[in-house]
């Protein structure tokens, strides 16, 4: 009868150990296809979509790249121009287009297309911010707060986005209007976010070097006020899946997205845990941060931790595959963060925020153990870590 029993369990686990396989194996090979697909497909008809804004225009090609293009006034025989760059913004590169006349002055400010998160967009819209460029003449500096109002909650989109105008601009007066334009040089220097953001790395690597279970508290609770509410700057699936598609930041425009990206690879790299998501993560922390509050922390039925787990991965390959193939990072991050920190959201989100919250009430971490993109995305690098040196060690 044991041996029966064994036999049974046996054949049950090699078939889990090949369906398990056999799902990995069509998870890797639908994410390369539609990261393929994303490749060749996902491309911009700048001719098309500039006849589209400028319907009656008669638009010719002045300069082939940069890309500028002519409009002959037949009446007062004067050319207006409108200059075309790919620049890269907080979400991933964008086009953006800018009309100048033959004066220098900047007419009108199209974006083309872009892959900024949509509530922080709607900001910049919302707030005129591109109306600002509106008749300044192409010599501007064009600097965030100096000559130019930034947007607060989008800085870094704003600055990104003023960068394209200044070189789109600049492009128009050296080669249409014929003007020397001096460079404008690249001024970086560590600021108070780079440095309270090192600093809590820090104090995340000696906790764990020292084993001080104690210091975890700390780093939750200066990630919650930091990363969370004054930077609302959580680790995103937009941001890992930015790194797969070679959407990387200018650093001296986004130092954090660096000092985030890095120390987190050096963590697992290290340590081999994912310690972002247990030390350093607001949302997590908020969470668990409510759950001692009340107290309660409901036992799960296992087919519910099992499946519940399985919802997590299901989710984070979804929206691997949307990103994939839309090449846009937004359209397939899900995580409430920017509803929870920046109060900024559309739609669903402002529905499904309250309900993670009062869920965290009763059962710990519910988002990061059951729906969180990011766990996912960081625990499978653990694994491969892991995986990784067991094959060194045994060659």
């Amino acid at each position: 009868m044991k041996d029966i029993t064994a036999k049974i369990q046996e054949k049950k686990s090699n078939h889990n150990s090949w369906l398990s396989q056999g799902i990995n194996w069509f998870v890797i090979i639908s994410l390369i296809g539609a990261y393929i697909y994303g490749v060749s497909s996902n491309t911009v008809h700048l001719d098309e979509n500039i006849q589209l804004i400028y319907p009656k225009k008669e638009l010719t090609r002045f300069n082939r790249y940069p890309i500028i293009y002519s409009d002959h006034n037949l009446v007062t025989g004067i050319d207006d121009y409108i200059a075309i760059r790919e620049e890269q913004g907080w979400g991933g590169p964008f086009f953006i287009a800018t009309q100048i006349n033959s004066k220098g002055k900047i007419l009108n400010i199209h974006v083309l297309e872009h892959r900024e998160t949509p509530a922080f967009f709607l900001k910049l819209t919302q707030s005129e911010f591109f109306e600002q460029f509106k008749n300044m003449p192409v010599d501007s500096p064009f600097g965030i707060e100096e000559d130019i109002d930034g947007v607060s909650g989008a800085t870094i989109s704003s600055k990104a986005f003023a960068r394209a105008i200044q070189n789109t601009s600049r492009d128009v007066a050296s080669l249409a209007l014929n003007l020397v334009i001096p460079s404008r040089k690249i001024q970086w220097s560590i600021n108070a976010k780079e440095i309270i953001l090192l600093t809590l790395f820090l104090m995340v690597f000696i906790g764990a070097s020292f084993k001080k279970p104690n210091v975890r508290f700390f780093t939750m609770a200066l990630g919650i006020i930091f990363l969370g509410f004054n930077f609302s700057f959580p680790l995103s699936i937009a941001q890992i899946s930015s790194i797969f598609l070679g959407y990387f930041p200018l650093f001296w425009e986004n130092g954090l997205w660096w000092i985030l990206v890095s120390q987190i690879f050096l963590m697992i790299l290290l340590y081999g845990k994912n310690l972002y998501c247990s030390w350093l993560c607001p949302f997590g922390a908020l969470q668990e941060f409510l759950n001692r509050i009340s107290g309660i922390n409901l036992k799960l039925h296992p087919i519910v931790k099992q499946y519940g787990s399985s919802t997590g991965k299901f989710l984070t390959w979804l929206s691997l595959m949307i990103i994939f193939i839309s090449r846009n990072p937004s359209r397939g991050s899900y995580e409430p963060f920017a509803a929870m920190f920046s109060f900024q959201g559309t739609g669903i989100i402002w529905y499904i925020l309250p309900l993670i919250l009062l869920t965290s009430f009763f059962i710990r971490r519910f988002w990061c153990r059951f729906f969180c993109p990011v766990a996912v995305a960081l625990n499978i690098g653990c694994r491969a870590r892991s995986k990784i040196l067991k094959k060194g060690s045994v060659k």
